[in-house]
């Protein structure tokens, strides 16, 4: 009935100038294009709009969920980053730690062999002057008997007569004493 009373008024306004008739609208033609707009309406909002929502719905949550969980990401990540420079610190005391032992450790090994090179140096310097008066006194004994020698021969070709062997020693006994002062 309401179809019918817009298609009536529509006959009634097409004919005169004022009103709607003024603006050169067809109403049959509006009122059917209107009910298709409703129809279309009515099916957009049935069918076509309540998937298109959930799908946005979906969206949403995935965004919100996946907005959560790199907050998530990111405390752990900033947790993670304070042990590892808590990790670091400990590694790095511990490193100065062991540096400075080890320099005190290398400190203490070399005042001990600095001290055994010392006692070992005075070692080999005692050893070199017990051999070198060793050899001193040897060379002595040598030269006495060279000198035993020649101080006989020279006596010898001074008295162009040789002399007893005991009267020999003895002069070459005297002759030592005189050379010895």
């Amino acid at each position: 009935m309401a179809v019918y009373s817009l298609t009536k008024f529509a006959a009634d306004s097409g004919s005169s100038s004022s009103g709607i008739g003024a603006f050169n609208i067809n109403l049959k033609s509006f009122a059917f294009q209107l009910i298709t707009f409703v129809i279309v309406l009515w099916i957009f909002k049935r069918w076509i709009l309540p998937p298109i929502l959930r799908t946005l719905d979906n969206r949403r949550k995935t965004l919100e969920e996946s907005l959560e969980q790199a907050r998530q990401t990111e405390e752990v990540l900033h947790q993670t980053e304070a042990k590892v420079a808590e990790a670091l610190q400990k590694a790095r005391a511990q490193a100065d730690t062991a540096l400075a032992d080890a320099k005190d450790e290398a400190k203490k090994i070399m005042a001990a062999a600095e001290l055994r090179g010392g006692e070992s140096a005075e070692r080999i310097k005692k050893e070199a002057e017990a051999y070198l008066a060793q050899q001193s006194e040897k060379l002595r004994q040598e030269l006495r008997a060279e000198l035993v020698d020649l101080v006989a021969q020279a006596t010898s070709k001074v008295i162009e007569q040789k002399v007893t062997a005991k009267d020999d020693g003895r002069l070459i006994e005297d002759a030592i004493k005189v050379l010895s002062r």
